[in-house]
């Protein structure tokens, strides 16, 4: 007898990076991290399976600052952010959810940048010695949202100020497209009930803000 074929599926499970930037966990940021999670683990957005890793840099107590070393090699030796690195490359699509501060992320929030988004990794210049060389973006494919937490009263020039911080001067610089920036202004006046709205206005345009299909 013959034997019968067999027919193999291949179900490609969409990655969903996280990295929240906040040291209170009971924060708004805190609970814009869980909503996102919550929404993609359940299949809110999409409809296909789904692994989500989450990062809360304070409470992993990241160590931002560069090494030395690092700049030189272009290398980090460092076990935990080769983790990050990892969990970089693998992703679809990425969200970054962080308060602002002095008109910045938070120092580790920056400082995760730039360990991680490293040249060879997010970006890199190629071309022969002493010849002009080439920008070549290194996270093409991936897609990115960032949710910042502000006390500013809302402005277009403020809201313009945070899109190039992040699509122009991060996101494009990678390759990373499409790319979204919410901003949720005067939060030391907001209610309860501002909050709770936003969450819910939060999880209805995710989907605009990455461009996702069902």
């Amino acid at each position: 007898m013959m034997a019968k074929g067999r027919i193999y599926v291949y179900v490609c499970r969409m990655k969903v990076l996280l990295v929240q930037a906040h040291p209170n966990e009971g924060s708004f940021s805190a609970s814009i991290a869980a909503r996102i999670r919550r929404g993609f683990e359940e299949r809110e957005w999409i409809t296909g399976p789904v692994e989500v890793i989450c990062h809360s840099l304070y409470q992993e107590e990241f160590y931002p600052v560069l090494p030395l070393e690092e700049l030189k090699s272009r290398y980090s030796f460092d076990p935990v952010v080769q983790g990050y690195i990892d969990n970089v490359l693998r992703c679809d699509c990425m969200f970054f959810i962080h308060p602002d501060w002095w008109g910045q992320p938070p120092a580790i929030l920056k400082g995760w940048l730039d360990r991680v988004f490293r040249p060879g990794v997010a970006y890199d210049f190629e071309g022969d010695e002493f010849d002009e060389k080439l920008h070549t973006p290194g996270l093409s494919g991936k897609k990115g949202c960032v949710i910042i937490t502000t006390n500013l009263k809302y402005s277009q020039e403020h809201q313009q100020y945070f899109e190039d911080l992040w699509c122009k001067r991060v996101f494009d610089f990678c390759g990373i497209q499409p790319c979204g920036v919410e901003v949720y202004y005067d939060m030391h006046n907001s209610t309860f009930g501002d909050r709770t709205r936003w969450l819910e206005n939060l999880a209805a345009s995710i989907p605009g803000l990455l461009d996702l299909a069902r």
